[in-house]
């Protein structure tokens, strides 16, 4: 545990990201008590291994990295700030409700600009050196996919629960977790007190700092000459916070996906479990479906409360309808955009499902009694959700 807590510890998190960038400006410093709330409940509560806790350093180092990069980028260049994030498409739901699928279908259009996992994992570009030529393919790329074989090969099962893809779409979650108010932690480790604090925050500046993020993502594209009309954005984890999400993208087109929480917490469950494993080697899968069953029930029911109290723009998918009828889902969201549903629509969304077929995976089997939970349970607990969305 002392090797653990010494090397979590913030300071020397910060001293080492300040170390490896050559850069000392953090910029705005208002994620310094969730980095201190988080490094404490690692050390604390998630029970990691020396493994596992090198690993929560690398990330959080990498992370500080980013930021700091990010922030150089801004004043050697001030005009990105000037970029607009006009009417994005943000895809919430449940998880395991197919917004993946549907956010990836969207994203083979390139009317939209597409958040990419190696962006995710290191939006500022990497140092270059100006004596050499510039590569023809970003070098995140390489890292990134270095990063899922070696995710992959610790833990091969989570293959079949998630696409990885280096230059797959991915959510904006992960861009989240530099300003370290995110659920990506609670979703790599037993992180429970922080995750209790992060649900008691004001997550303005956390959704200030998203934007502020894809501005930079969206300079850096257009300056390899990729423009775009706007953004496709997805994370399960907006449905704990609709309105601040709302209040920072008001003009933004809301599209919640459907699917029964039978089927999503334990499968959600199996996923935690699988990436726990990563880090630790003692999981309490009860406690992990205790506790993710009360969290998604009270966000869906807040999520409930967002839609009849706020005139958002929203529109309905059903899981099964993605799965089954991928391009009227996509017809219906055009519509309700503006955009025209064209054959080189159409072709994009073919070519896109011809190379990623569910069957080149492997299933992915869970069962509800192995992480606490029961069937029972789980419908008294959604059924103002399922009384409104799920059809019996």
């Amino acid at each position: 545990m002392n090797e653990i807590a010494a090397l979590l510890n913030k300071q020397r998190i910060l001293d080492e990201a300040v170390n490896r960038s050559g850069l000392s400006d953090f910029g705005d410093l208002f994620f310094d008590e969730a980095l201190e709330r988080l490094l404490t409940s690692l050390v604390n509560e998630a029970n990691l291994s020396i493994e596992g806790a090198y690993g929560q350093y690398e990330r959080t180092v990498n992370l500080l990295v980013n930021r700091l990069r990010m922030e150089e980028a801004f004043k050697t260049h001030p005009e990105i700030d000037n970029e607009q994030i006009d009417a994005p498409v943000i895809i919430v739901g449940l998880p395991r409700t197919g917004t993946t699928l549907l956010s990836r279908i969207l994203s083979s259009n390139p009317e939209f600009y597409t958040l990419h996992w190696w962006e995710c994992r290191n939006p500022s570009p990497f140092p270059v050196d100006q004596a050499q030529p510039v590569p023809a393919r970003d070098v995140r790329i390489d890292a990134a996919e270095a990063m899922i074989k070696e995710i992959l090969d610790a833990v091969p099962e989570l293959a079949s629960i998630h696409p990885f893809d280096a230059e797959g779409h991915d959510e904006e979650i992960l861009l989240m977790e530099h300003s370290f108010y995110s659920t990506v932690p609670e979703a790599s480790a037993w992180v429970p007190s922080y995750q209790a604090w992060l649900e008691q925050q004001d997550q303005t500046k956390a959704y200030a700092d998203l934007k502020r993020m894809l501005k930079f993502l969206q300079w850096q594209k257009n300056q390899r000459g990729i423009h775009a009309k706007r953004w496709v954005l997805k994370t399960p984890h907006h449905l704990h916070f609709m309105a601040e999400l709302h209040d920072c993208f008001p003009d933004a087109l809301l599209i919640q996906t459907h699917r029964n929480p039978v089927e999503t917490i334990p499968s959600l469950a199996s996923m935690y479990d699988y990436l726990y494993q990563l880090v630790s080697a003692d999981v309490d899968r009860h406690a992990l479906g205790r506790t993710l069953l009360e969290k998604w029930s009270n966000s869906m029911n807040r999520c409930l409360t967002f839609r009849v109290t706020t005139k958002a723009r929203m529109l309905d998918v059903n899981y099964l309808d993605t799965v089954k009828s991928p391009k009227e889902v996509v017809r219906r969201i055009f519509d309700e955009i503006g955009f025209d549903f064209t054959q080189d629509t159409q072709g994009h969304i073919d070519a896109w499902l011809d190379e990623n077929q569910r069957d080149s995976r492997a299933k992915h089997d869970y069962n509800l009694a192995d992480y606490g939970l029961n069937q029972d349970e789980l419908v008294k607990r959604f059924q103002d959700y399922n009384d409104e969305f799920i059809t019996p």
